[in-house]
């Protein structure tokens, strides 16, 4: 197991290399990269879609208004800062706001994923948004319908990493806007409060994940008590 100080010489050489990236052959057409903010010891990692403008401009994940509403959704879920990383599927924002659907792009941008995740090792790791909920672990089902829902996973690229629980949620763009009553979909048919609502009813849920981990690890000497709600972390994002 590397302890903290290695994970930060790690991470800082990881994020230094994404910052100088020059993969894609279409990089010009992008803004500069965007890397992950969140705490080496992290339990809990959450890997977004792409950066928007404002994330470009602060240099760090989910800075903008979508940002605050994840935020917000974490705060109310009492998730302590030393528990959380975040991080994108894509590391560079399209100059045109749209995800990318160039294999090149995706490639490689999970290779720098994979670095991240090495690290990190989450026992907990939540898709926001259905290009994460794709992209990065092959699934079928629309995050409209399986947002919410949690399953034990392992990570298909490699075997040595211990499996962990996993879960999509809502992007919180997505939760922004209005009702859409075309399809036969009650997430689809929300109202912007509604969706927000569900979206914390989600993010609440992620802590009782931490007491099946620990329930399973069969300890001998009982847990110490969860810090209290003035004595957590702040984010670090």
């Amino acid at each position: 197991m590397i302890d903290e100080a290695g994970k930060r010489t790690l991470l800082k050489a990881i994020r230094d290399r994404i910052r100088g990236c020059r993969k894609c052959s279409i990089r010009e057409d992008y803004d500069k990269p965007v890397p992950f903010a969140g705490s080496p010891n992290a339990r809990v990692m959450f890997i977004g879609e792409a950066p928007g403008s404002e994330e470009v401009e602060r240099g760090k994940p989910f800075a903008g208004k979508s940002g605050q509403l994840l935020r917000s959704a974490i705060e109310k879920a009492e998730l302590d800062g030393d528990d959380l990383f975040i991080t994108n599927t894509i590391l560079c924002r399209p100059l045109d706001n749209k995800f990318p659907d160039d294999p090149e792009i995706i490639v490689n941008c999970q290779a720098w994923l994979r670095h991240q995740v090495r690290v990190i090792r989450p026992s907990v790791v939540v898709a926001v948004g259905g290009k994460a909920h794709k992209l990065v672990f092959d699934q079928r089902e629309g995050i409209t319908k399986a947002c919410g829902n949690w399953s034990e996973m392992k990570w298909p690229w490699e075997e040595d990493l211990p499996s962990f629980w996993y879960m999509p949620v809502l992007h919180p763009s997505f939760c922004f806007r209005g009702a859409d009553g075309r399809y036969d979909n009650p997430v689809m048919n929300m109202n912007s409060q509604e969706r927000c609502a569900l979206l914390e009813k989600h993010i609440a849920s992620i802590p009782e994940r931490f007491v099946v981990e620990e329930e399973s690890e069969e300890k001998e000497e009982a847990p110490p008590p969860a810090a209290t709600k003035f004595e957590r972390k702040k984010l670090r994002f």
